[in-house]
């Protein structure tokens, strides 16, 4: 019986590639209008967090907010998860841009209940979900898939190489970087149904 392909591969642990997973990323999801946004009142006290106060849309803070990039953000309250992420940046852009790294989300197969979904995904027909095959050998995986819907914007520093778990062969990166351009372009695929994750697989 033939070997089972390796698909991933023992994590650099000097360098951050395109591919590279992570055990614990935040994905942030925007859900409601009016945006609310959190300021410090001042220096937290010995044993407790600092006071805050929240603002939303209709009563902005004193001097306004900070939404332009060049004012440095605001601190907006959204609904955020922490799981394993892969690194979606080009190796180029992890070289020369030291602000931001692009993220997605990696989730369990088994997150969606619905068979023909799961069947699905396998096949390469959900343009939003790329699938990650088990693997029993170190750097072992359950059956996955990056979900390119659950796309987030982090620091590098965010980043912690001791919570690398894996990497992508360099045929698996091809192949992420194929499906991640699928999602993104939708070209017309002759003969090829493709198929979403409805809401309530999400």
């Amino acid at each position: 019986m033939a070997a089972a392909e390796t698909l991933y591969l023992s994590p650099n642990q000097h360098e951050d590639l395109q591919g590279d997973v992570f055990t614990a990323l935040p994905s942030v999801l925007a859900l409601r209008r009016p945006l609310q946004v959190i300021r410090v009142l001042g220096p937290a006290k010995e044993g407790h967090v600092a006071p805050v106060f929240v603002h939303d849309e209709a009563h902005p803070p004193k001097h306004g907010f900070k939404w332009a990039p060049a004012d440095g953000g605001d601190e907006i309250v959204h609904r955020g998860f922490v799981t394993r992420a892969m690194l979606v940046s080009h190796d180029c852009e992890i070289e020369h841009d030291d602000r931001v790294r692009l993220v997605a989300m990696v989730r369990p197969l088994s997150d969606l209940s619905d068979a023909q979904i799961r069947d699905d995904v396998r096949r390469g027909d959900v343009s939003g979900a790329f699938y990650l095959p088990a693997q029993e050998a170190e750097p072992s995986l359950v059956e996955s898939f990056v979900d390119f819907r659950r796309l987030t914007p982090v620091a590098p520093d965010l980043l912690v190489r001791k919570e690398k778990v894996l990497s992508l062969t360099e045929l698996m990166r091809m192949r992420m970087r194929e499906h991640f351009w699928l999602y993104l372009c939708r070209p017309f695929q002759k003969g090829r149904a493709e198929r979403e994750m409805p809401a309530d697989q999400s």
